[in-house]
């Protein structure tokens, strides 16, 4: 389950409900941030209005950013034999009215049996 941190409580002067559900509204009682994983099936996340959280972070000369990775492997039919990799990245950020993606290249690497076989694209 996924709560706000006490910093951004505070900042976005978020309150616990009642607890039968694990929201956090504001003073008005607009529901502000939530997981709904508590609710329904799935992973758990961190969902926040966007909106309000965007005044806030201008408010304070802050911006969102995502930094997301990943890598692809290549192996063998039976797995016995590794072919390389491709290692995968982008960093997202916010701006007051979008998102922006800087990609991060990716880095090809392909191997023989033998590291000293192995050579980066």
């Amino acid at each position: 389950m996924r709560v706000p941190s006490p910093w951004l409580s505070k900042k976005m002067e978020l309150w616990f409900t009642d607890g039968r559900r694990i929201d956090y509204v504001d003073a008005t009682g607009q529901r502000v941030f939530f997981d709904p994983s508590v609710e329904e099936p799935g992973p758990s996340a961190a969902l926040v209005d966007y909106d309000k959280f965007l005044t806030l972070l201008k408010a304070i000369d802050l911006t969102m950013l995502w930094s997301i990775g990943g890598e692809k492997g290549l192996y063998g039919e039976h797995g016995d034999k590794f072919d390389g990799r491709q290692v995968l990245g982008a960093v997202y950020y916010s701006q007051p009215s979008n998102v922006l993606r800087r990609g991060v290249p990716s880095l090809r690497v392909r191997c023989g049996l033998k590291l000293s076989q192995c050579r980066t694209r």
